[in-house]
């Protein structure tokens, strides 16, 4: 039987092979995107035969520190935390990067659980997240959260960069400090809902909906500055 010890160093284990596998952070978002998805199952497979609760994958968050300064540790950290929520055996758990000096991308990738963040995460998180997900930071987010969500909600307590919800098709965003430009850009469903200051909204949708203060500002249409936004509303 494992102990506590034994099952961490399992998992540092297939990470260190995960980090030697190296990513190509030059190429084009797209095709990154379309690797790190094949990354992200290459991982789950490795991971396939462990068992998994919640109490491995805070602990493994907070083992993290000691590979930090690895080059690919904001991706490989992400898939591989990413793969451990969805493949273990509960419904609910936690991560914590708040000890981490390097923020971790693609947390939350096609997530299916209810999943706790307690600090900042990098891009990406909540990645084409499904329909029984939720995702809560405590803390910011940097750029594209929400990327592509299919369903679920992604609660972001902090600030959080630029492309909210870019591509989104269902689910709900909601943010609770000031966020970056494009947000909504080629959404097809879903809500976002914004509860401070923002400084540009999409060029252009295909659905959904954006609200500030629980006001919608916008479905279909064009690009807007948030100057243009209060300028229209003073007139």
């Amino acid at each position: 039987m494992f102990t506590f010890n034994s099952r961490i160093k399992s998992l540092k284990c297939v990470f260190t092979k995960i980090l030697d596998m190296g990513y190509h952070i030059t190429e084009p978002k797209s095709s990154w995107m379309d690797g790190s998805a094949k990354r992200y199952q290459v991982i789950a497979n490795m991971l396939q035969n462990k068992l998994i609760n919640a109490n491995d994958i805070e602990d493994f968050s907070l083992a993290l520190a000691e590979f930090q300064e690895k080059r690919a540790f904001p991706y490989a950290a992400g898939l591989m935390l990413s793969a451990l929520i969805n493949l273990s055996d509960g419904t609910n758990c936690r991560v914590v990067p708040a000890h981490l000096n390097r923020a971790i991308d693609l947390l939350g990738f096609e997530n299916k659980k209810n999943v706790l963040i307690k600090g900042n995460v990098g891009d990406f998180v909540a990645w084409r997240m499904c329909d029984a997900g939720t995702l809560t930071v405590e803390g910011d987010a940097k750029n594209n959260p929400g990327w592509s969500m299919r369903g679920g909600t992604l609660v972001i307590n902090g600030s959080a960069g630029d492309d909210v919800g870019v591509y989104m098709k269902a689910g709900k965003i909601i943010i609770h400090g000031p966020v970056g430009y494009l947000v909504g850009e080629n959404m097809s469903g879903g809500d976002i809902m914004l509860y401070n200051d923002y400084l540009g909204l999409t060029r252009a949708t295909n659905g959904g909906s954006v609200y500030h203060n629980g006001e919608r500002l916008i479905g279909p249409g064009p690009y807007r500055l948030r100057e243009e936004v209060e300028y229209e509303e003073q007139s």
